[in-house]
């Protein structure tokens, strides 16, 4: 019998949160949202993102100069 792995599903963390791990303005978190970052909305306005998403759009995301 084959054993699965599962994997601890990424923390959902605050745009604030987020910010302080990558040592950015925290107006830069709403910037990339209102550009279309990946985020989730958990009910009554929280808004929630998972490092790994934001990090596959900003590798994936044209540069704003490039425009």
């Amino acid at each position: 019998m084959k054993k699965s792995i599962v994997l601890p599903e990424e923390k959902l963390l605050s745009g604030p949160e987020v910010a302080r791990e990558w040592c950015l303005d925290p107006a830069t978190i709403r910037r990339w949202r209102k550009e279309g970052a990946p985020s989730h909305v958990l009910g009554a306005g929280l808004i929630r993102y998972r490092l790994s998403e934001l990090k596959t759009w900003r590798a994936n995301r044209k540069s704003p100069a490039a425009k």
